[in-house]
């Protein structure tokens, strides 16, 4: 008996091997189309369908992985140089948008920092605000601020009148919360699902999408683009800011409606920024500013390329930095899915990758310097 299972392993190792003598070039071959597709759709077509972009939100370090798998099988050597390939140009950052110098006079400095704070609350709130605080920001962009208990908006509003001086203004939405020191905020969006959903205060931390608000500084206004877009590996419960909204009578557990939630607050943001950038209001000295936690590496399409904005008349560009800028997870960062993009009028001196210690990402810190314009127009004021 164990002769004859000994016999049927050799039998199958020997027709194996005989299949791969005889068909080695075609293998080789197909194994070339296969990364020719793969390159499309991880660079250009990844936001076809759910299938493309799982492929494209795969990080990279598992694509070396699989090519350094391919090329110790089959021993094929170019598929040791495609390996270190896909490790550099999905790992490294070939771009700057440093600056080296600015006009003082005619531009003010402003920091921002966009962090998505998952946990948060179920760490230490006071440290976690007091970190806050001691990264003296001009403007913090936070997401994915909840927990799963109850609506929390007053704790909020007790540790930022601890922790932040009278000057402070803030919003506080949904998952959402954008803090500004020593400016005003003079008008806001938070994009309205289906009327006809109706949930406790408690659930709105299941709304990802983006909250918009307007900040001024002086005389001079600038927009903001808090982030959070769906994770579409992930099938936890949420609706989509798309005008078509999810009915709670939808299952979201379902396989392809991670990609459809996802899809939705992509193209809204995008559908927003459109009609933003196509405005008549829309001059050279309007300041546009958008980061937070996209759940995208930079090599997706709608991140490498001008999607958000191309069909406007908006120039913006992703902030990055020379080299290697992991921001999740904090446990063991290897990729970058926090990003920030801004128009072309924001001058950028550092971009920062922090861990406070309170999440899962580190938090983006951007230093910026932006024109000084009069461009506000006639807004109301709010406070908080």
């Amino acid at each position: 008996m164990q002769k004859a299972k000994r016999a049927n392993k050799i039998n199958l190792y020997a027709r194996l091997k005989d299949f791969w003598l005889a068909n080695k070039q075609y293998i080789r071959i197909t194994l070339w189309i296969a990364t020719g597709i793969w390159t499309l759709i991880f660079f250009r077509y990844s936001f076809v369908n759910i299938f493309t972009d799982i492929i494209a939100s795969i990080p990279g370090i598992f694509w070396m992985l699989f090519f350094l798998t391919i090329a110790i099988v089959t021993r094929f050597k170019e598929f040791y140089i495609i390996t270190l390939i896909v490790f550099i140009i999905t790992t490294f950052s070939f771009k700057t948008t440093l600056i080296n110098t600015v006009d003082k006079d005619t531009y003010m400095p402003l920091t921002i920092c966009s962090y998505n704070t998952r946990y948060f609350f179920e760490n230490k709130q006071e440290q976690a605000f007091q970190a806050l605080k001691d990264q003296h920001c001009d403007v913090i962009m936070l997401q994915e601020l909840w927990r799963s208990d109850v609506a929390y908006a007053d704790d909020i509003k007790n540790y930022l009148d601890k922790y932040f001086t009278d000057d402070v203004a803030y919003y506080f939405k949904g998952e959402f919360l954008t803090i500004v020191n020593k400016g005003t905020i003079l008008t806001h969006a938070f994009p309205t699902p289906d009327p006809s959903l109706t949930l406790p205060l408690d659930e709105l931390h299941g709304y990802e999408g983006y909250l918009y608000t307007k900040v001024k500084f002086d005389d001079t206004c600038i927009d903001l683009l808090n982030i959070h877009i769906w994770n579409p590996l992930a099938k936890r419960h949420a609706f989509s800011f798309e005008s078509e909204a999810w009915h709670t009578t939808k299952n979201l557990n379902t396989f392809l409606m991670p990609f459809e939630v996802r899809k939705g607050q992509v193209q809204d943001l995008r559908r927003f920024l459109n009609e933003y950038g196509n405005s008549q209001a829309i001059l050279g000295d309007k300041l546009i500013f958008m980061a937070g936690d996209f759940n995208t590496l930079p090599t997706h399409y709608i991140i490498n390329s001008n999607y958000f904005w191309r069909d406007s008349k908006l120039k913006m560009y992703r902030l990055t930095t020379l080299g290697f800028m992991p921001t999740f997870a904090t446990s063991l960062p290897l990729i970058q899915i926090d990003h920030a993009f801004a128009t072309q009028n924001i001058k950028v001196d550092n971009i920062q990758t922090i861990d406070l210690g309170y999440s899962d990402h580190k938090m983006l810190k951007i230093h910026a310097y932006i024109p000084k314009v009069s461009n506000c127009g006639d807004y109301r004021d709010i406070k908080h």
